[in-house]
């Protein structure tokens, strides 16, 4: 992927953004990707037209978690009401 700045205003420091970069603060926002072999190879241009803001990995495996133990708890207490029911 290139992008290019070249009024060096685009980000304002070297740290993660916190939210997506608009992209219409960047000159060039072109991706380039190719690969094969001599014989059989692809080569692909584009330009990027949006971008989202994807959470970390450590964030998604925290809300994972979370999720399932919730999930669990859910589980665990109908299954009590189940057997309360049943006497």
């Amino acid at each position: 992927m290139v992008f290019s700045d070249s009024s060096a205003s685009a980000l304002s420091s070297d740290a993660l953004p916190p939210t997506a970069p608009l992209l219409d603060d960047w000159g060039m926002r072109d991706i380039y990707i190719w690969g094969g072999g001599a014989r059989y190879g692809f080569h692909v241009d584009g330009r990027l037209t949006s971008a989202v803001l994807i959470p970390e990995p450590g964030t998604f495996v925290l809300f994972s978690i979370v999720g399932l133990a919730l999930l669990k708890n859910r589980r665990i207490v109908k299954s009590r009401r189940n057997s309360h029911n049943h006497h």
